[in-house]
This record gives structure tokens, sequence and C-alpha cells, in this order.
């Protein structure tokens, strides 16, 4: 990617992230902070913009995924082993076909459907219902800032061509990682659905980045990533402080995501990788938009920030544990079939 199709990538992200939020929070959605997320998860590896047939089967196959998300929660409820069972099927098929078809939006809003709905619907099912409302109104105007975004700075190359599907051995590997990093998340969600939402959807995204890394590079990544949105949140919160207001929000958004686009399409030399920069940007405004709820709540915004990255660390530090663990397991197994002897002829 050139320099001139660099720059108008990490604009168009700057662009479509704070469009969302100025949308999210001026439209007064149930939870504004999703439709920046999304425009982030949307946006960020687009080539090109969305259709009008593209966005409406999105919304169709969203409200579709969520509406069977709700159908599990009452049986979760009831019959717990069965529930999550199924639960974690869904996560590996939703992972099986995000790496495999390289359908990697369908594939995070299929473990949505699949994790995060029922956990909460077996809890509070008018919470669920909030939720799915809350999604298909944050992913129509996620789309719709992203197509604004291609508009403002439309793309000047061709898409570049997706990476090669994994292996069969591969994909099916990278998905039962997937399913064991959202094992604690969506316990939390059982406990407590409406505290623990935000680390239940840093945890999903973040088992799609560690899933795709070594373990090595999960521990460089994941931890430092985490650290660094929790105190780019803390700046930007107290940045805010200063006026208040929708529109400093929006600017403050555009100028945070542009920081990090630029070192992710590589106009500013940087140490770490795109996957660092989008991971700590969405950490960022996860904990920045849980925070502005708890502060129109009336809450200890203060306190339940610290809990919350203290939270996303823990997530990220059992992500690095499960990942060495797993790959660990897989490489004596490998051992074990290798020094395999061959069957002994007939005597």
């Amino acid at each position: 990617m050139n320099r001139k199709a660099a720059r108008r990538s990490s604009h168009r992200l700057a662009a479509a992230t704070a469009l969302a939020i100025a949308a999210g929070y001026g439209l007064a959605l149930p939870m504004p902070f999703l439709a920046a997320l999304l425009a982030v998860f949307l946006t960020s590896g687009a080539g090109e913009a969305p259709g009008a047939k593209r966005i409406v089967a999105i919304l169709l196959a969203l409200a579709l995924t969520l509406g069977l998300g709700v159908l599990l929660g009452p049986l979760a409820s009831t019959y717990p082993v069965t529930g999550l069972t199924l639960m974690a099927i869904g996560i590996f098929i939703s992972t099986r076909i995000a790496v495999s078809q390289g359908r990697e939006p369908l594939g995070m809003l299929l473990a949505i459907g699949c994790a995060v709905i029922p956990a909460i619907a077996a809890v509070d099912p008018g919470l669920a219902a909030l939720l799915i409302g809350a999604m298909v109104q944050a992913t129509a105007i996620a789309l719709l800032c992203q197509l604004a975004a291609f508009a403002l700075f439309p793309a000047t190359e061709a898409a570049p061509a997706p990476p090669p599907a994994p292996a069969l051995a591969d994909s099916q590997w990278i998905a039962l990682r997937a399913t064991v990093f959202m094992a604690p998340p969506v316990a939390l969600l059982l406990l407590n659905p409406t505290f623990y939402l935000p680390v239940a959807m840093k945890s999903l995204l973040l088992s799609r980045e560690a899933s795709a890394l070594s373990t090595r590079a999960a521990s460089r990544e994941l931890l430092t990533s985490t650290l660094a949105g929790g105190v780019g949140a803390v700046l930007f919160w107290l940045l805010l402080g200063l006026a208040p207001t929708l529109w400093f929000f929006t600017l403050w958004t555009a100028l945070f995501t542009a920081f990090a686009g630029y070192r992710c399409y590589g106009l500013v030399p940087s140490r770490y990788g795109p996957t660092w920069w989008v991971n700590a940007l969405v950490t960022l405004l996860i904990l920045l938009g849980a925070a502005v709820q708890d502060s129109a709540a009336g809450k200890d915004v203060y306190q339940a920030f610290a809990l919350r990255l203290v939270l996303f660390l823990g997530v990220s530090g059992y992500a690095l544990l499960a990942t060495a663990a797993l790959e660990r397991w897989r490489n004596r197994r490998r051992g074990a079939r290798a020094r395999t002897p061959e069957a002994l002829p007939c005597l």
C-alpha cells in the first residue's frame, strides 16, 4: 500500500469511527459505543465501500443470528450443561467460518449470537432484547458511517486479495483456541451481564486476534496493547473533561483514531503491527464507552474503570496462558505421533 492509499485508509477509519460516535450518542442509542466498535471492526480491514445489498444482508443475518441466541437463553438457564455446550459449539463454528471462509464480520456476529446473547438471556431476557436492538441499530449506523467515510476518502487502488485460508487442521485449532478464550467471559456474563458485557465484547475481539498469533507474539501484543488502550482511555477522559460536549467527543475520537490509524497503516514507523494498534483502539473505545455510561448513571467512574482495566488485563493474561498451554499440548501430541514406531512385521 502506497502512502497516498495508506493516508486515505487512516482518514477513512477516523471518519467512520468519529461519525459513529456522533450518531450513536446523538441518537441516544442504548449502548452507543457499540456503533464505534463496529465501525472500527468493519472499516479497518475494508478495501471498498459496502453496497446496499451487502448492508441489507448483514442486517438480516444479524437479526436472525441474535434472535436464535435468545432461544438458547432459556435452555442455558434450565439445562446449563446442554446450553453451554451449544454455545461453545456456536463459537467454534463461527470461528471456523471467519477463518476458513474469510468472512470475519459474519463470524463475529455469529459468535455474539451464539455466546453473548444466550448468556445474557439466561439471566435477564429484557436486557438481551435491549442488546439485540442496540446491536442492530449500531451495526446499521456503523455501515452507513463506513459508507460515508468511503465517500469522503474513496479507495485509490484495488482491494488487496484476502490471505489464503489455512489448512483444515489449522482452522480447527484456531477455532478451538477461540472457544477456550471465550469460556471465562461467558461465565462472568452469567454472574452480572450489565457490568461484564464490555469484558465479553473485548474478549470476543481478543480471541480473534490471539488465535492468529503465535505464543511469543501474543505475549508481546495482547498485554501491551490492552495496557496502552487503558492509558489512552484515561488521557481521552481527561481531555474530554475540558469540554464534555458531543462535538469535542467526536473530535477527540477522530484524532485518537487517526493517531492509531497512521501507525496501523504504516504512515508513521512503529515497532508494533496493525493488530496491536487495532486492539489498543478497541480497548480504548470499550473503556471510554463504559465510563460515559457509568457517569450518566451516577456511578463511580474511576473505580469501575480501574476494575474493568484489571479485568481486561486478566483476560489478556488468561488468553496468553491458554495459548501457551494449548500450544504445548499440541506440540507434545505431535512429538508423540512422530515417535510412534511403525507396526512390526508379522513374525
